[in-house]
């Protein structure tokens, strides 16, 4: 599960939001009027926070690759000491 919070002034904005970006199948898990950040909050501002969640997507598995072939490109080439050019 992805869980993630939406903070905005409006229930309304907030489950908006929540649609927009988790979409329609997105789970309401709760609802919070909370204290806005900074100064605001200490003048007693507040907001509405929305914890949604959603079900990942499963990932495709890798294709297996062959011993040979992944090693191959993952080393690379060997070089001569000081000039760099390739072996011969």
């Amino acid at each position: 599960m992805h869980v993630k919070r939406f903070y905005q002034p409006t229930v309304r904005e907030a489950l908006a939001e929540v649609r927009a970006r988790m979409g329609p199948d997105a789970l309401i898990l709760s609802t919070e009027l909370v204290p806005a950040p900074g100064w605001r909050g200490w003048l007693g501002r507040r907001l509405v926070r929305v914890t949604a969640a959603t079900e990942r997507p499963a990932a495709a598995p890798a294709p297996a690759e062959s011993g040979a072939s992944a090693l191959s490109e993952r080393r690379p080439a060997a070089t001569h000491g000081a000039t760099g050019c390739p072996r011969e």
